[in-house]
């Protein structure tokens, strides 16, 4: 039968006998000041005292990095920088998961206390009590970073917070970061835009984006070519068609393209879209 009683996910207890432990200490100190012959709640109100640190210890220990009463612990970047090490990735803390820790969640499944939390704290926050509140810094090493690396979790449970993370040290490090964001997280944009400047590094942020031209940079397709056919193809390759890019009417887009690029070239002129349409509009 599932036993309703979990010692591993729990509220701090000791914390609570702490408190009944601080008001005997508080009562005893009282009577050693004010009482006729008050020196007999002396040894009381020592051993009161040392009872409510050890129930306080205990409780703390329990808690653990978090702050009582809080789901999430918020960490500012000059503190994060700080616990950066060298040639590593810091990604927050954690525990080695071990059998103990599958048994413990199994028995904590089994015995039917609440497993979701509400809206505002999706997730399982349970998970990280299995190791009865202590957790190590995460540190990756780079070298294990240049290959993929893939992260899951439901709306909400911290993806682009963890990207956010990665970013900052990554910036920070002096490293070039591509964001390619199809969602269009505007936090994340702007998270990047502040890490730059605060890295000294405000103009190296780039922003690029179609429906946004007021605020996004300029990419010039003809720009960076070494032979004029390169130009005719990435023009020609947009032009639908029906047999893969080989029919007629493409082969003489690319044709007249290439011809137009080739009789800029020799006038001195750079190639670019504007001039293409110009000329070839023009019955060049």
């Amino acid at each position: 039968m599932a036993n309703s009683y979990d010692p591993y996910i729990r509220q701090p207890y000791e914390l609570y006998i702490a408190a009944a432990w601080l008001v005997a200490t508080a009562t005893t100190f009282t009577a050693y000041l004010v009482l006729p012959g008050g020196n007999s709640m002396l040894i009381p109100w020592i051993c009161f005292g040392l009872l409510t640190l050890q129930s306080m210890v205990k409780g703390l220990d329990l808690v653990g990095r978090g702050r009582l009463g809080q789901m999430l612990t918020f960490l500012d970047v000059d503190k994060l920088l700080k616990l950066i090490q060298p040639e590593k990735m810091w990604f927050g803390w954690g525990f080695d998961w071990m059998p103990v820790h599958t048994q413990r969640a199994v028995d904590t499944m089994l015995s039917g206390i609440k497993m979701n939390n509400d809206q505002e704290h999706p997730g399982s926050p349970w998970i990280q009590g299995l190791n009865l509140g202590k957790e190590n810094e995460i540190n990756i090493p780079l070298k294990s970073l240049e290959g993929h690396t893939i992260m899951f979790g439901t709306t909400g449970a911290g993806k682009t917070r963890a990207y956010e993370l990665m970013v900052t040290q990554a910036i920070q490090r002096g490293d070039t970061v591509i964001m390619i964001d199809p969602k269009g997280d505007r936090e994340l944009r702007d998270r990047m835009e502040l890490e730059c400047k605060r890295a000294g590094r405000g103009d190296s942020f780039l922003f690029f984006h179609p429906a946004f031209p007021g605020s996004s940079i300029r990419l010039d397709p003809m720009r960076n070519f070494t032979r004029t056919t390169e130009i005719a193809s990435r023009i020609a390759a947009l032009l639908p068609s029906q047999s893969g890019g080989s029919d007629a009417f493409t082969a003489f887009s690319f044709r007249a393209l290439n011809l137009v690029a080739q009789g800029l070239l020799e006038t001195g002129k750079r190639p670019s879209i504007k001039q293409l349409r110009y000329y070839i509009e023009g019955g060049a």
